[in-house]
């Protein structure tokens, strides 16, 4: 059962935040701790819901939420949390566009230090399309293939909104803004299928995209006993028909 909380995170032109409480289980895909997109699609107003899980069962407002940052058509905003007395939290846009939103969290414990972002343990980045309603085209995404500062960071080194199927998907991986050498990076597909690789000697590694929908890239590192996850998550779009083509073509 899900019901909704009466007040809201904040509220900006374009993107605006209300609580919910936690329903339903998290997708097989994903592991069990971190934070999860019910959806990497919708239309402006309408929201997409963040679930927080950790192993500690903190709240948005207990968590140590270190980074919560929204970035769409060249801006920028961040996201309070302090309020939130649940595990699930609304987002709502306000304008079309690919948007980028980056999360980093972590154990209640380590929350409210100075460096407190520095304390996060998983972050995650997800690329969400917010379409108008009216139009085929969504607006090109901008600093989709920026670094945001996390303290773990997966970083795509092409845009992953104009991959088709076949395509190879570069990323780069970094720890407290440092790239990551031979570090081991994994790719789950839509099906469940996973591929692996390590990362070379600039960091990067690349992954062909077989399938159209939700792909999740992760990778984890342990350092003095503390294991760290960073994750890219992202749809990569279904083949077009001709028809559908041509239809775009009228419509812009």
């Amino acid at each position: 059962m899900t019901c909704n909380v009466r007040r809201r995170l904040m509220i900006t032109p374009w993107v605006c935040c209300s609580l919910m409480l936690v329903s339903g289980a998290i997708a097989a895909q994903e592991q069990s701790d971190g934070v999860r997109a019910d959806r990497l699609a919708t239309t402006v107003g309408q929201p997409i819901t963040l679930s927080l899980a950790l192993s500690d069962g903190a709240t948005w407002a207990e968590a140590n939420v270190g980074q919560f940052i929204v970035r769409q058509s060249g801006e920028q905003r961040t996201i309070e949390t302090d309020t939130a007395a649940s595990q699930e939290i609304a987002l709502t846009f306000e304008r079309p566009g690919y948007a980028l939103v980056a999360v980093g969290v972590g154990p209640a414990s380590q929350k409210g230090f100075r460096d407190s972002w520095q304390r996060t343990t998983h972050c995650s980045k997800f690329i969400v399309r917010v379409s108008d309603g009216s139009r085929k085209t969504t607006p090109p995404g901008t600093g989709l293939t920026a670094k945001v500062g996390g303290k773990v960071e997966i970083v795509p080194l092409m845009d992953p909104t104009q991959m088709s199927i076949g395509d190879d998907l570069p990323v780069r991986c970094y720890f407290e803004g440092d790239k990551l050498v031979g570090q081991a990076v994994t790719a789950i597909a839509p099906d469940g299928t996973s591929q692996s690789g390590n990362t070379d000697a600039v960091a990067a590694t690349h992954f062909r995209m077989t399938q159209a929908g939700r792909w999740t890239v992760r990778f984890e590192r342990e350092v003095e006993g503390v294991t760290y996850t960073a994750e890219l998550i992202f749809e990569v779009p279904a083949p077009v028909a001709a028809g559908e083509l041509r239809q775009k073509g009228d419509e812009s």
